[in-house]
């Protein structure tokens, strides 16, 4: 196992141990294809279908609570907007979460690391669609600033970590693509030059910009532009590829 798997694995049990998450009210439209817990390819067909889920929900919720309430949203389209938003994460979450029982440990960690950070990150739509309910049968507009939104610090540490799984979880998936001799120094790559292909293109529909991100991109969109890099790193030659 590398390094940054193994460390992976720990921050997720702590995750899961602590109970952070919650996996209730996954949204009832949410149909997934049936899972290949075994399958390298199908990991990432599974995982990339949740990180569209996942781009979805966060930009909606960024909308949503840009726009406020106006003339442009009313009260009850910005709950709505919230309501899918939580539900998108849970959605992306039922995607990857069958994978955790994979016999490959890299799709294990990854994927259980995947679930969390995307449980998390629907728990924290949920404080936000109560915290706004609250302010919106309460004082409203009159109230204080610091009353108007969640408690700033805690609750952005929060988002942070949610996001920082979320893009260790995308970026160990790749130790899953690659063989190890007993060594632990990885050879070719798992996939052939196909699978590999089409992993590449459902990585770049996710973020058609991710080869021009940089560290201050969005988490998502860093984490996908890394495995965009690692997938097209001609060191590693694909499984027919002799």
């Amino acid at each position: 196992m590398t390094t940054r798997l193994a460390r992976l694995a720990t921050v997720v049990a702590l995750v899961v141990f602590s109970g952070i998450f919650s996996a209730n009210a996954m949204a009832s439209t949410c149909t997934v294809p049936r899972a290949r817990p075994y399958s390298t390819y199908y990991y990432y067909m599974a995982m990339t279908d949740a990180l569209r889920q996942a781009k979805a929900a966060r930009d909606l919720s960024v909308t949503a609570l840009s726009a406020g309430v106006g003339p442009k949203q009313s009260a009850p389209a910005l709950l709505a907007a919230l309501q899918s938003s939580e539900a998108g994460y849970r959605c992306a979450a039922s995607y990857v979460e069958p994978y955790a029982k994979s016999n490959n440990r890299a799709i294990s960690v990854s994927a259980s690391g995947l679930t969390a950070s995307l449980h998390q990150l629907a728990g924290l739509e949920n404080y936000v669609e109560q915290h706004t309910t609250d302010f919106l049968n309460g004082p409203g507009l009159d109230a204080p600033i610091g009353t108007r939104a969640p408690e700033s610090a805690d609750f952005t540490v929060k988002v942070n970590d949610a996001w920082d799984l979320l893009s260790m979880s995308v970026q160990v998936s790749s130790d899953a693509s690659l063989s190890f001799n007993k060594s632990g120094k990885a050879g070719r790559m798992l996939l052939p030059a196909s699978a590999r292909a089409a992993v590449l293109s459902r990585l770049r529909a996710i973020a058609p910009s991710a080869e021009q991100q940089n560290d201050q991109s969005p988490a998502l969109e860093t984490a996908v532009a890394k495995l965009i890099r690692f997938f097209k790193d001609p060191r590693w030659r694909s499984s027919d590829n002799y």
